[in-house]
């Protein structure tokens, strides 16, 4: 498989990027993350989103949208999901799990695409093979959203990741001041920009003090980005997260 990096910016994947690309390349999908990124935190803006939909209809691309952060907002409602373009448009195939949502460990997610595409997946013999769908569980999550306690369970996901958020916040402003990021509206990460500092090397010290991050490098497919690095808020109180950055500037200030 070759892979094809598309940068970001502020909004999102650069569709005038992608479609500078398209004219070189004919891909047979095009996979994003539009709402509140991993690791990014961006959100794809509505005029990009028509437009991705446009090209993946131009160039007859799959458009895999994973969007298991979007009901995750708690600052900022985003865009519409790509979700709500599977109907007109065959292409888009939305991804989405209950695992962030209602329980981290639970392996059940959904599909929303196309009737056609539909069709396609559901006689996908990696189904059968590999022994359907989990019945026991899927009855489990049905109750939950029919009688309305994931809704609940969301709204309060979303009071605590923005207790969360605040917190990492106000704690990079604190400790870490020379530092760049995106001020998520919504999801887990943070995206931190360290000038002129290699994140690999900042984990193997930090590891020490019982800490970490994950590097730059990580996310990206050219093995760049090693002066940045993504901050969790999805597993720690703010009370740990402000610790958390404490270590981190004082583990940066002994290197």
């Amino acid at each position: 498989m070759n892979v094809y990096a598309v940068p970001l910016d502020q909004e999102g994947l650069d569709v005038d990027s992608l479609e500078a690309l398209l004219v070189e390349i004919q891909p047979k999908f095009v996979y994003t993350i539009p709402t509140f990124h991993n690791p990014a935190s961006t959100t794809l803006s509505e005029m990009r989103r028509e437009k991705l939909v446009s090209l993946a209809q131009e160039y007859d691309f799959l458009l895999i949208a994973d969007e298991v952060y979007h009901f995750l907002s708690y600052t900022e409602e985003p865009p519409p999901p790509l979700a709500e373009y599977s109907d007109q448009a065959e292409q888009v195939v939305s991804i989405n799990s209950f695992s962030k949502i209602l329980a981290p460990g639970l392996r059940l997610g959904w599909i929303q695409a196309h009737p056609k595409m539909i069709s396609r997946l559901v006689k996908c013999g990696l189904l059968d093979s590999g022994g359907g769908l989990n019945p026991f569980t899927s009855a489990i999550v049905q109750y939950l959203i029919e009688s309305g306690d994931l809704a609940k369970n969301i709204r309060q996901l979303q009071d605590i990741f923005q207790q969360r958020q605040e917190a990492m916040s106000t704690a990079l402003d604190r400790y870490l001041p020379g530092i760049h990021y995106n001020k998520p509206q919504g999801g887990y990460y943070f995206w931190v920009h360290m000038p002129e500092r290699d994140t690999v090397q900042l984990r193997n010290i930090i590891h020490k003090n019982n800490i970490d991050i994950r590097p730059g490098s990580l996310f990206s497919s050219q093995k760049g980005l090693n002066d940045y690095l993504r901050l969790s808020i999805s597993n720690h109180n703010p009370e740990q997260i402000e610790t958390g950055i404490k270590i981190l500037a004082r583990s940066m200030q002994e290197s």
